[in-house]
Order: structure tokens, then sequence, then C-alpha cells
């Protein structure tokens, strides 16, 4: 099988952070595992280079390098019209109680400062939004899946409600032709 040059992807897996009890090691072997099946020229055959796919993890799975990540995916799906991009984010995901406002956890996530120290669904969404590939597929592993939810529970603070994504966000990162989304769970 032919390599798939029109494929693109960022892989996110939020394994260990600069909080030791927010770390999921297992983000980065899922997000491994992921990048094993798009890079199989029997599966997806995505060319495993630089040019189609980005891989952020522990200290490197900042907020801003997550962004940056998303502005590259929009580069190149303004160059290449046929693009099919992927992006896969693991890790720690819920509600600020007092806005409740879904945010992912990146590496540098502060216990006593989320708000300042987490990406918003409201960012994450506007660079997806921004991504003008004809195919855009992105996939949450963030809390609560089913048989998961130990492994990805956190006592983050009482400032923080680990739930999942909400039907809103979900429907927001749809919006657009060629768009789907994947979700480990349900809100509850």
């Amino acid at each position: 099988m032919a390599c798939f040059e029109h494929g693109y992807a960022l892989l996110i897996g939020v394994g260990t952070t600069h909080d030791p009890k927010l770390s999921l090691p297992a983000t980065v072997a899922d997000m491994l595992a992921l990048r094993a099946i798009l890079t199989d020229a029997d599966f997806c055959g995505y060319p495993d280079n630089a040019d189609h796919l980005r891989l952020l993890h522990d200290a490197d799975a900042t907020r801003e390098n997550i962004l940056d990540g998303l502005t590259w995916l929009q580069t190149q799906a303004e160059r290449d019209q046929d693009a099919t991009v992927i992006v896969y984010y693991s890790g720690h995901g819920g509600l600020l109680t007092d806005t409740h406002e879904y945010v992912l956890l990146p590496y540098e996530t502060d216990r006593s400062n989320l708000a300042g120290s987490t990406l918003s669904a409201q960012a994450f969404t506007a660079a997806l939004r921004a991504i003008p590939a004809k195919r855009l597929l992105t996939i949450l592993d963030c809390c609560h899946a089913e048989g998961m939810a130990t492994a990805k529970d956190a006592d983050v603070s009482d400032d923080f409600l680990s739930v999942g994504v909400s039907k809103g966000i979900i429907a927001d990162l749809k919006q657009g032709e060629g768009r789907a989304v994947f979700t480990s769970s349900k809100g509850q």
C-alpha cells in the first residue's frame, strides 16, 4: 500500500505532568498505539515524519504546544486541499466549578490556578474550527470512560469537577462539513 500523503495528525498524551498527582502514563502508550496504526501501511499509511505527524507528550504536552500543534495542522490543511486531519487528546478533562467551563489539563496544570493553567474547550474548539480540512476527526479520551473512571479520576481541586465533555461542546466541535468527534464517554 502506498503512503497516504494527505494524512496529518496531532497526537497528545498528557502522561507525566508537572504535578505528579495528575500524571497519567497510560495516555502516552495510547498515543503511541494510535501512531502505530496511522503509520501502518496496511491500515492508514500516514507518512511517519514531522510533515505529517506531531506527537506531544509529557513535558511537551503544554497548552502552548497544543495550540501551536493545532496551528500547524491549520497550515498543513491550507497547503493540502485534500487533507485528512486527526486530533487525538488523552488526559484529564473536566469543568471549572466556578465558571462551568470545560477544560483540558495540559502538562503545566497548577491545581491552585486552574483557570490560568488549563486549556479551555473554547480555545481548543476555536483552533479546530480554523483548520480547513475536508475531513477532520477529533478524538477526546478524557474523564469518565466506562471502566476507566478510576484510572483517569484525579483529586485535582475543589474548583474542578471531573466530568466528560458536554453535548454542547461536542456540537461545537462538529460544526462544518466532514467533521466527526469521538469521545471516550458521556458527561456522567
